[in-house]
């Protein structure tokens, strides 16, 4: 196996770890929304945990069934990237350096969506 072919599997289980990890929050967050939200030091409110479950249940789904998974990479990028600008509010009810650590981590998780987005191969178009 060529070196270029073993990549594609490392980046596509990137993408697997990604949608399961959607999976088990988001599931987390529907069932038991304050118990989780309080778990991942989210913003308070039993609704918002609910809404943000639902968000991530949809990226795992789009992550772990779809054919073309880099605009699904890029959705959960783009909902990280907005659950840490959300953080460095002082509304959210935590303590400023809870806050700064919480938007450091889903900033770095937003970089590491993206970049294996940009990783993922495109499937030919079917024109």
């Amino acid at each position: 196996m060529n070196s270029s072919r073993r990549n594609d599997r490392h980046v596509e289980r990137l993408a697997d770890l990604a949608g399961a990890a959607s999976l088990v929050i988001g599931l987390a967050l529907v069932i038991a929304p304050n118990t989780a939200a309080a778990l991942l030091v989210l913003p308070a409110g039993r609704r918002r945990a609910q809404l943000i479950g639902c968000l991530d249940l949809s990226l795992a789904a789009g992550l772990l069934l779809a054919h073309q998974r880099r605009s699904w990479m890029l959705a959960r990028a783009a909902l990280n990237a907005a659950l840490a600008i959300h953080y460095r509010r002082p509304t959210t009810g935590r303590s400023q350096a809870t806050r700064h650590r919480a938007s450091q981590a889903l900033t770095m998780l937003t970089a590491i969506d993206a970049s294996v987005a940009l990783l993922l191969r495109q499937p030919p178009s079917r024109s």
